[in-house]
């Protein structure tokens, strides 16, 4: 974990990162069906509610309804991710990249997962690819990149590939 980030996340914020993901990703999505963008609705009002059992249900069921979403599967990865279930939230967040290469919310919440896992340079790798795809974001990147390249510098922070 990276405990002494300046800015230490709680799991608040992380539920309303990837609320916010599939928020996005839903809005901009007109090909679903009515019950779909219901059922992402749902998982998505329940984690927002702080409800990461029900929301981590709801997105199973999503995916298992639209195998071939983004949103379900990188919402399914944000809920993991809280929940501490990083190699699950890694393979998630990989499946929404898949789908959908230009996510850049997607390679940020993998990011935060690969950092969770000690595993510094895929972290640093999602991260650049997220600054590529949005360069509007490459401001809020920046010293997140900054910070592991100096732990790594320093020594303090081996990658446990």
């Amino acid at each position: 974990m990276f405990t002494d980030y300046p800015e230490e996340t709680d799991m608040r914020v992380y539920v309303y990162l990837f609320a916010c993901i599939a928020l996005g990703a839903l809005l901009g999505s007109a090909r679903l069906s009515a019950s779909e963008a219901s059922l992402l609705q749902q998982a998505q009002a329940r984690a927002e509610a702080g409800d990461i059992a029900e929301a981590t249900g709801l997105y199973r069921q999503a995916i298992a309804a639209m195998p071939d979403s983004a949103e379900a599967h990188a919402g399914l990865g944000g809920m993991l991710l809280v929940s501490a279930h990083y190699a699950e939230a890694i393979g998630q967040f990989q499946k929404a990249i898949g789908l959908q290469a230009e996510n850049h919310r997607a390679f940020i919440g993998l990011s935060v997962a690969y950092l969770h896992r000690g595993q510094y340079g895929p972290a640093r790798a999602a991260l650049t690819e997220a600054q590529r795809i949005a360069p509007a974001k490459a401001q809020e990147i920046a010293p997140i990149i900054a910070w592991i390249d100096r732990r790594q510098l320093s020594g303090q922070m081996p990658d446990h590939q």
